[in-house]
């Protein structure tokens, strides 16, 4: 099994990550963060968090003033007046963060890595120099209930 994130950030390449194996990524304009988003000014520091364990997918809000959208339902963190820390994501789900979306396919191998990039999933450094990822496409991190509606807010 893999999981695909699919990053669209506001004047930047899409970029795709394909995890295959256990990993913790955060998300957010920090470069100490795993995936940094640069050009989006509504992105906290230390944004999100995801935790990949193939087929299974949480994220986590890391105290973001913006906050996280999943399907068009803004995620605070509280459902039915409880905290709940993390969220898990299905396959399509679509998560915003500030004007970025981060889109989740859940799948075999076969399904989520183009074929031009299958010789390279097990040869291609992630970003974070492990083989917990392969970072398919895009520039690298060095140059990712109900509740009231989402109204973003300048950061």
């Amino acid at each position: 099994m893999a999981v695909r994130i699919t990053i669209l950030e506001p004047n930047r390449p899409e970029r795709v990550l394909v995890y295959t194996t256990v990993v913790d990524i955060i998300l957010g304009r920090a470069s100490t963060c795993d995936v940094r988003i640069e050009n989006d000014p509504m992105i906290s520091r230390l944004h999100a968090g995801l935790h990949i364990d193939p087929p299974h997918v949480g994220i986590r809000d890391l105290g973001s003033r913006n906050g996280i959208v999943i399907n068009g339902i803004r995620f605070d963190g509280v459902v039915n007046q409880r905290l709940i820390k993390h969220r898990t994501l299905r396959n399509g789900d679509t998560v915003v963060l500030g004007r970025t979306s981060v889109q989740i396919a859940i799948g075999d191998d076969d399904e989520l890595v183009p074929p031009a990039s299958r010789s390279a999933l097990h040869e291609t450094p992630s970003p974070q120099g492990s083989s917990d990822s392969t970072w398919i496409g895009g520039p690298t991190p060095e140059d990712a209930t109900d509740t009231a509606p989402f109204v973003p807010t300048a950061s």
